[in-house]
């Protein structure tokens, strides 16, 4: 079976309508998204084009983030503040101490019994 051809032009379109979504593309073109990605590694105005669809969905996104955040909505703000300002020290991390701050001793192995529903006769 011969493979579809598809132009530079119909690939950067597909992208754009796609909001740079391989897969989307392939499906619109009706050619397998490995297809979309061969070309996106082998033309770089094909690669140039993915990668402007990919910061303006980016762009996009930010933008409903922030719209989110001016009506109040203190989810969207938690995810800005540990994504944008870990510099002012909003960061979630986990700390894995003892006690007074100190370290934990090295995980050991331990054995856990699970019993099954069969009848165990040695015990009888």
């Amino acid at each position: 079976m011969a493979k579809k051809k598809v132009t530079p032009q119909q690939v950067i379109e597909a992208l754009q309508n796609s909001n740079g979504l391989q897969a989307g593309a392939a499906r619109a073109l009706k050619v397998s998204r490995q297809t979309i990605a061969n070309y996106i590694k082998n033309d770089p105005i094909i690669a140039a084009a993915y990668e402007d669809v990919n910061e303006t969905t980016i762009d996009k996104v930010e933008g409903k983030l922030l719209e989110n955040i001016n009506a109040g909505n203190i989810v969207a703000q938690i995810f800005y503040l540990k994504t944008k300002a870990k510099h002012r020290g909003y960061v979630e991390r986990i700390e894995a101490t003892g006690k007074d701050g100190k370290d934990l001793p090295a995980p050991s192995l331990v054995q856990i019994y699970i019993p099954t529903n069969k009848r165990d006769d040695s015990d009888t």
